[in-house]
């Protein structure tokens, strides 16, 4: 009996370990949360978790599990912060005739890093873009999603990597936004080192792009830095902080229909990210409208199944709102005779006017 009884607690203990070895696979790769899970996903020589990026280069990142929840990343992912070393193994490929650094910054008692990719050769001035991933990515991924360096011709591009994946946009997001980090002041500095460091940094050419946290970030540079910023795009975002006065600029807004972290239709309710309630893109864009001294209608156009609106702004700026049907949190990619948001964001940067004095 007694041996029965020591030969089934065996086989017990022999079980557990069994389970517990199979989930530590599992989640060391990656776990199937439906933010994250892609064909392709793959982990890199660094430890890092990175996708491998299909013929389109876009991450589907829906953001949303069963019922419509918002499904949490394993700890072991929403945690981690790359290091400066990691991000620049992990970093995609330059383009021919471009190179790509690592830097870091000590901001408010944390060590922050980010990436700069820009051509080797440069005989005149060009545009520094300020690249922002969203919620769970990282910098050298956003780089390589949006293939930005590759569309928009000769600039400087700034990819910063947020606290523990996440930005602190003022009314949410994430571990950033819980623990209070100063983003500003480290975005701030990355960009004051670039434009101090590379004589041709255009400093009257600036940008601010974002996708998802970073988008909302974005929108916080553009209330929080006027004058410093040509222009900003937001991708499948809305900002989460009040903004009653901006520097006119140029603004572009990308969403589509379908996307579960925004209200593209008027009348629907606003959706709340972490406790706070975001606007609707129309209120945002008729607020947007007003900060830029837009014209009350703009002119609509239709670019395969995208629809586009532009208005003329004060200070000769132009707001744009690219919308398309269907969809889902991501950035679209081009299919066909419909742009997609590196596209959209390329012209921006490309056909930008000289604003800032």
């Amino acid at each position: 009996m007694a041996l029965r009884r020591r030969t089934k607690r065996w086989l017990v203990a022999a079980c557990v370990v069994v389970a517990v070895a199979v989930f530590g696979a599992f989640a060391f790769r990656g776990g199937t949360t439906a933010s994250q899970t892609h064909p392709g996903t793959r982990r890199s020589a660094t430890g890092l978790v990175s996708r491998r990026i299909s013929h389109t280069g876009v991450p589907a990142i829906t953001g949303r599990g069963r019922a419509g929840r918002r499904t949490p990343l394993p700890f072991h992912l929403s945690s981690i912060t790359p290091t400066a070393s990691q991000l620049l193994a992990g970093a995609p490929t330059a383009p021919p005739g471009w190179t790509s650094a690592v830097h870091t910054v000590d901001q408010g008692g944390l060590q922050r890093s980010y990436l700069t990719v820009e051509p080797i050769h440069l005989s005149a001035p060009v545009p520094v873009v300020v690249l922002m991933h969203g919620r769970f990515m990282t910098a050298d991924q956003i780089l390589g999603y949006t293939r930005l360096t590759s569309s928009v011709g000769p600039a400087i591009f700034i990819a910063p990597q947020g606290y523990e994946r996440s930005w602190n946009a003022g009314g949410c997001c994430g571990p950033a936004w819980k623990a209070n980090v100063n983003d500003v002041a480290f975005l701030v500095a990355a960009l004051d080192s670039t434009l101090s460091s590379t004589p041709m940094a255009d400093r009257s050419r600036v940008f601010a792009v974002g996708f998802s946290n970073g988008g909302r970030m974005a929108y916080r540079l553009a209330c929080d830095m006027p004058g410093v910023f040509t222009g900003f795009a937001a991708v499948e975002a809305v900002p989460v902080i009040p903004c009653s006065s901006m520097h006119p600029v140029d603004v572009t807004v990308v969403a589509q229909q379908n996307d579960p972290l925004l209200t593209t239709n008027p009348g629907a309710a606003p959706k709340r990210i972490d406790g706070t309630t975001e606007p609707t893109l129309p209120v945002e864009l008729a607020r947007l409208r007003v900060l830029d001294g837009c014209a009350s209608s703009g002119q609509v156009t239709k670019a395969g199944v995208s629809v586009i609106t532009t208005w003329s702004c004060g200070s000769g700026t132009t707001l744009r709102y690219v919308w398309y049907p269907g969809g889902r949190h991501s950035w679209r990619p081009s299919s066909g005779a419909t742009p997609g948001a590196t596209s959209v964001v390329a012209a921006m940067i490309r056909s930008a006017h000289d604003l800032v004095s």
